[in-house]
């Protein structure tokens, strides 16, 4: 029981509490819908006001087109959060009814001020140097701008501009309950337009003025640049009638076109250059130097330039001999390569394994590497026999036997190198020398001459 009462307390007072948050509640909704009522009832008093004119109308002295200007007015109620009315542009449209030809009696063409040019030929021979007046008359020709009209009709012909109404919407942070703003389009008085060209204007005089005395004449323009930059080329020029006629002006038109030449842009044309003249020392490179035009601008590159040969042969003097005519490339003979300079007599070659009267081919490798070979093994001191050289390069049999080598009969040969002697260069102070002449040395003339020349060295010495 004591349980049971507890309950029935704790529960009582649960509800007690509900029925007064739902008190409130009500309290609160009763004083959001009078402001709500204050709010709406002074966004309807602003709501009245008109907006200002929109600031894109264009004055009519400026207008250029038919196309019609309009602007909103529209409320502006007060929301609990910033709202802004977000309109759609409707498409306005200008209408004019459908009326006869009759009712554009009342309207006036108005017209600029003819602008109008005669053209004369001139032809000094009209009259052959008569001084009567019966020559021929001159041939000329009035030509006319294009006149610029409009048409001017009181009270616009009965033309309205029509404007479908915009759909609107507010659009706001978070909004709360906002009521739809009203919005109106207002629109300015349709402009005054010029009507469709179809309409024929009334046939009266709108305007005149006398055309003015113009010569007919060519007008040529400058020539452009010639087409090839380096070479023969065309340029262009324009050629027209002073009236905008060409036959006005008569047959003998300039020319439009002529040819033309230009070197502006040729030039120079180099190869690549040849590898030097000499393999180890100074010597001279040359290429091809030409000109891609008729004519180039300034000197011409260099044709030839002073080098230094780095061949890797230089320093290198080697000779290899085989047991074959070939070279030994089907790999059954014998092969000795040698690669210090020197003399290598018979017993030696004999020693390092060549066969006696068998050197049949070899190799010299060095730029300045010279191989002398003898017919016998004592390199030809004790005996007379063939000598022969060879120098850099392969060397078979037949070729042996063409330098002097017969019967594969190698016995001895010497290894050197033997590079060309550089010339000193000639000064033009070296000292002049004497040369004592001969006489006969019992002849009278023999004092003569040598005091003669004694003399003559004393002078030079002074």
């Amino acid at each position: 029981m004591l349980t049971g009462i507890a309950v029935m307390r704790k529960g009582t007072g649960r509800g007690r509490c509900h029925m007064t948050r739902r008190d409130a509640n009500r309290t609160m909704r009763k004083k959001e819908d009078k402001e709500e009522k204050k709010d709406e009832a002074e966004g309807n008093k602003t709501g009245n006001e008109t907006s200002t004119p929109h600031p894109t109308l264009v004055p009519l002295e400026k207008r250029i087109s038919c196309v019609p200007h309009c602007t909103w007015k529209c409320t502006n109620p007060v929301c609990e959060q910033q709202c802004t009315p977000h309109c759609a542009v409707p498409k306005c449209e200008t209408r004019c009814p459908k009326l006869s030809p009759d009712s554009y009696k009342v309207c006036k063409v108005q017209c600029n001020e003819p602008n109008c040019a005669m053209y004369c030929p001139e032809d000094k021979d009209l009259c052959n140097g008569t001084k009567t007046l019966d020559c021929a008359n001159p041939r000329c020709v009035t030509r006319c701008a294009e006149p610029k009209c409009r048409l001017d009709c009181p009270n616009n012909l009965g033309c309205k501009t029509e404007c479908p109404e915009p759909a609107c919407e507010w659009r706001c942070r978070r909004p709360k309950a906002c009521p739809t703003p009203t919005c109106s389009m207002v629109c300015e008085q349709p402009p005054e337009c010029a009507h469709s060209a179809e309409i024929t204007a009334p046939g009266e005089k709108v305007n005149e003025k006398h055309a003015v005395r113009r010569t007919v004449k060519w007008v040529v323009g400058s020539w452009s640049v010639c087409s090839n930059s380096c070479g023969r080329g065309t340029k262009k020029r324009t050629v027209k009638c002073n009236s905008g006629v060409d036959e006005d002006c008569g047959s003998n038109k300039p020319s439009s076109t002529t040819s033309c030449e230009s070197v502006a842009g040729c030039r120079w044309k180099t190869t690549e250059w040849e590898p030097c003249s000499s393999r180890c020392d100074e010597g001279v490179q040359t290429r091809e130097v030409k000109c891609e035009g008729p004519q180039c601008n300034g000197s011409p590159p260099p044709s030839q330039q002073q080098c230094h040969g780095r061949d890797p042969n230089c320093n290198v003097c080697k000779v290899t001999v085989y047991g074959s005519k070939d070279l030994n490339e089907n790999k059954q003979g014998w092969t000795l390569d040698f690669d210090q300079e020197g003399s290598y007599s018979g017993a030696e070659l004999e020693y390092r394994g060549a066969k006696c009267d068998d050197i049949s081919s070899l190799e010299v490798v060095g730029v300045y590497c010279e191989m002398t070979a003898y017919q016998y093994g004592d390199f030809n001191r004790a005996h007379s026999g063939w000598r022969a050289e060879f120098h850099e390069g392969k060397h078979e049999a037949a070729e042996l036997e063409a330098a002097g080598a017969q019967n594969n009969d190698i016995s001895s040969f010497e290894l050197r190198m033997n590079r060309p002697v550089k010339k000193e260069p000639i000064h033009n102070h070296t000292r002049a020398k004497f040369t004592v002449p001969s006489f006969h040395p019992h002849s009278s003339a023999a004092a003569a001459g040598i005091a003669a020349w004694l003399l003559g060295g004393a002078l030079l010495r002074l």
